[in-house]
């Protein structure tokens, strides 16, 4: 014994001793659940089917796609057929995504539902990189046995639950379940469900995802039955009916109900106390072309809170009388995309021009958030993207709700997260395709919103005083503040860093040019103020992608390599090798070195750094 109470004793007896240990011993792998906490702060917990983000989800009308609910759910509760992956593709809005929702209830009743996951793009419930996680998580609280050792595991190794989804759907699901097999232990064959496969950001992920899928199906590493939800893409049929799925997935496709298919049950509830206006439904229903989204969105139209739903409905079935659309086009969303710009054109004029920047500020932040922005500026997601939308534009709280409500039948606004919420991807596809949306497009502000914040900054960089550390920043409100617990209130400051970037970033966007008032607006704006009023790290920027977007009368003025040497003589010292650019003109210009994407501003010629 070299160490010890009777370490160095010798020669004595102990009569019936008692010891009590009140030593402390340290627990290595921190404390109970909290590997499960850090899964779950990695999960898209808004994307479950029980979120009440997605209240109130989409759902099945009673007594319609019976037979399909009916089908799905006698496979997963394990019928005759034994493949274990279900493929249900269709066009959009046919109610694909009220299926699944219908399908995750009857699986709840039965504790037969291990996990789902409800993409939309639009909703910024697209990270690929959270699917995993969120899956796992939800299988973790149904089964204790996996629950400890996926806690355990995290506990031990905090990055599993970071790593590319190859490695979440090995370490997270595969082999966990196969050291729970090896030990007898039997997790259960769950059914998890993914819809809106095809919303998930990047189309060669999608296809990783289902390889994986099927590797573990064909290897029989997991005794899971996989539903999957999503359009018919291209690449979605591809990877769907390649060799190695062919005898594992089963397909289901959901088509356009055929007309005078509503029931009438249905019907009579929708529009309750109106005997008169429904006698003419089938007017509607010719219109919607079997599409479930269109009624839906018909509904939440007629039940405008501030209108007559007698007024509401008779102006849709005007509208129907009226259309000759849907024979002379061949696009499958033709009835749809009349509706869509119905509900744009009763937009009060001085309404619509608000709307539009909103939806295309909105539409910008959810795309580039996971690749755009750095760290520094990801703060957003957590002040609500509304309120960040509305600053940005200089929007009172009431005048950016009141801009949305307008827009009721087609999206909703969330508080908190103070977002956004659209009951379908349709819409913003939409207003997306100018072919479609035409004078609605949310494309066609883009450069003047460019200008916009063009002027905004100048005005900031005439009445601002420069200094380090701490810059007065003036010429500049604002106008929401955001009141979550934990958030601290904006700054002048904040909102100034989130302008800068939102004009870059929209200048910069890929397939979107400047046109010739957008770039004059650009020669006259004074980048050279940018580093005295934000002595701190900027966001992930192209300036090539920035270069590409600008007209080549306008671009060498614009953005250029500096072809004097002594630019390169102050190079930052945290970069050992980066990109130089010459941005802006004349006594405007500044020096940016871009390292993958991360930029750092220098004035020209003084060289007073921002360290980025």
């Amino acid at each position: 014994m070299s160490s010890g109470m009777f370490c160095g004793a010798r020669h004595f007896i102990l009569n019936q001793p008692q010891f009590v240990d009140n030593s402390s011993h340290a627990n290595n792998t921190g404390n109970k659940g909290s590997g499960l906490n850090a899964l779950l702060r990695a999960s898209m917990r808004e994307a479950f089917h029980d979120s009440s983000v997605r209240y109130p989800p989409p759902r099945c009308h009673p007594g319609t796609r019976q037979e399909f609910i009916n089908n799905i759910t006698k496979w997963g509760l394990g019928g005759s057929d034994q493949r274990l992956v279900l493929w249900m593709h269709g066009p959009a809005g046919v109610g694909k995504s009220a299926v699944a929702q219908s399908c995750a209830d009857l699986f709840t009743l039965q504790n037969k539902l291990g996990a789902s996951i409800f993409f939309s793009h639009p909703n910024e419930r697209n990270d690929p990189g959270r699917l995993f996680t969120s899956i796992s998580y939800q299988i973790a609280i149904r089964v204790d046995s996996y629950g400890d050792l996926l806690d355990y595991r995290i506990q031990r190794d905090q990055t599993l639950v970071t790593k590319s989804i190859k490695d979440q759907f090995q370490d997270l699901l595969v082999k966990p379940v196969s050291q729970l097999g090896a030990k007898g232990v039997d997790i259960g064959e769950w059914v998890i469900i993914v819809d809106g496969l095809d919303e998930c950001e990047g189309r060669e992920v999608q296809c990783d995802i289902i390889e994986m899928v099927a590797t573990s199906v064909r290897e029989k590493a997991l005794p899971f039955r996989w539903i999957f939800f999503s359009r018919s893409e291209p690449h979605m049929v591809t990877s769907f009916t390649m060799n190695n799925m062919q005898s594992s997935a089963l397909h289901l496709e959901l088509r356009t109900l055929p007309n005078r298919r509503i029931p009438e049950d249905t019907t009579k509830e929708w529009f309750s106390g109106h005997m008169a206006l429904w006698r003419e439904i089938d007017v509607l229903v010719n219109l919607s072309a079997g599409l479930w989204i269109y009624p839906a969105t018909i509904v939440r139209f007629v039940r405008d809170p501030d209108s007559s739903p007698v007024e509401q409905l008779s102006t849709v079935l005007a509208l129907a009388k009226d259309s000759n659309r849907k024979a002379s086009s061949g696009h499958p969303l033709t009835e749809l995309d009349l509706f869509y710009t119905f509900i744009m054109r009763r937009i009060p004029s001085k309404i619509l021009p608000i709307i539009q920047r909103i939806l295309l500020l909105n539409h910008y932040l959810n795309y580039y958030f996971s690749s755009t922005f750095s760290s520094g500026l990801k703060g957003i997601r957590n002040v609500g993207l509304g309120i960040v939308i509305a600053n940005a534009l200089g929007l009172t709280e009431f005048h950016f709700r009141n801009a949305c409500v307008s827009l009721h039948s087609v999206l909703t606004f969330e508080s908190p997260p103070c977002g956004i919420r659209f009951y379908h991807a349709s819409f913003m596809e939409f207003l997306g395709d100018v072919k479609r949306s035409k004078e609605f497009c949310f494309y066609s502000c883009l450069n003047t919103l460019r200008q916009e914040f063009v002027q905004r900054l100048n005005n900031v960089h005439a009445h601002s005083i420069t200094g380090r550390p701490n810059p007065t920043i003036t010429g500049i409100d604002v106008t929401w503040q955001s009141h979550n617990e934990g958030n601290s209130w904006l700054q002048p400051l904040e909102l100034y860093r989130w302008l800068v970037a939102h004009l870059l970033g929209l200048c910069g966007w890929r397939g979107h040019p400047l046109d010739p008032s957008a770039c004059i607006a650009l020669l006259n704006f004074q980048f050279r103020r940018i580093p005295y009023l934000m002595p701190e790290k900027l966001f992930e920027f192209s300036l090539k992608g920035f270069g590409n977007n600008i007209p080549v009368k306008f671009r060498q003025r614009i953005v250029r390599r500096p072809y004097n040497p002594i630019v390169y003589l102050k190079k930052p010292d945290v970069v050992d090798w980066c990109d130089t650019w010459i941005v802006g003109e004349g006594k405007n210009k500044v020096v940016i070195w871009e390292q993958q994407s991360v930029v750092w501003i220098a004035s020209y010629p003084n060289f007073s750094w921002s360290n980025h």
